[in-house]
């Protein structure tokens, strides 16, 4: 387990007035981390509510098997509110959800060289790695969200 402790950076500073004024386009994609942190989660409740008003669709990565753990609850509360959960293999079993119990969520979940899945329901899928010479995996999860990011606004997803 590779924890790390982000700096929130601008993040911290965050409100939900900006992030109602400023949600804009066609998917929001929400950062775990901003998620879970008490003083930016009213923020992200915000600009999640503002996306939805405005017919984005929305998506977050669990970031960390430990603070999914810790905030499964909350996770779960909001599951709703995502139409597509990115993570990683240890992350999804730490969420212990059932994809076919959360219909309208795309769950698409990396596991290094064994490529990624995806399931909606009772759908599911999924596409083989790449195969690569690993020389460093520090922000893998970041490049491979942000190629489904890219899909995402292009509603290029199952």
């Amino acid at each position: 387990e590779r924890r790390m402790l982000p700096d929130p950076g601008a993040r911290a500073a965050l409100t939900e007035a900006w992030c109602r004024s400023h949600v804009d386009g066609s998917h929001l994609h929400v950062s775990g981390y901003a998620f879970y942190r008490a003083s930016t989660r009213a923020a992200v409740v915000a600009a999640l509510g503002t996306a939805h008003e405005r017919g984005m669709t929305a998506s977050i990565d669990l970031n960390s098997h430990g603070l999914v753990t810790e905030h499964r609850a909350l996770i779960t509360r909001f599951l709703p509110r995502f139409d597509v959960v990115l993570s990683n293999s240890e992350e999804f079993t730490a969420l212990d959800v059932t994809p076919a119990d959360h219909a309208d969520t795309t769950f698409v979940v990396t596991s290094g060289a064994s490529g990624a899945r995806w399931s909606r329901g009772a759908a599911s899928g999924g596409y083989p790695a790449i195969p690569v010479t690993v020389v460093d995996t520090a922000a893998a999860g970041d490049a491979s969200n942000g190629g489904i990011a890219q899909g995402l606004t292009q509603q290029a997803y199952p």
